[in-house]
């Protein structure tokens, strides 16, 4: 009983672990300024979120694989 228990506690205690979010800062890659208010896009074109005033946005990655990343005045990678 008191195996199961621990691996009940174990599974609640893991999961929060598995599904964090990465947090990542857009610069400017001559200036290494940050980019403010850049759109993050997923394969849909659906916007997930706008870079802060300090070129950073969260992002679950095992949810968003592959994104895409625009700001006025700079080319799309």
């Amino acid at each position: 009983m008191k195996k199961l228990l621990f691996i009940i506690i174990l599974l609640i205690w893991a999961k929060p672990m598995l599904a964090q979010d990465i947090t990542v800062q857009v610069l400017d890659r001559s200036s290494r300024q940050p980019v403010i208010q850049a759109h993050v896009y997923d394969h849909s074109k659906n916007v997930l979120t706008v870079t802060d005033l300090d070129g950073y946005f969260s992002i679950n990655p095992k949810e968003y694989s592959h994104i895409t990343i625009s700001a006025v005045g700079f080319s799309t990678r």
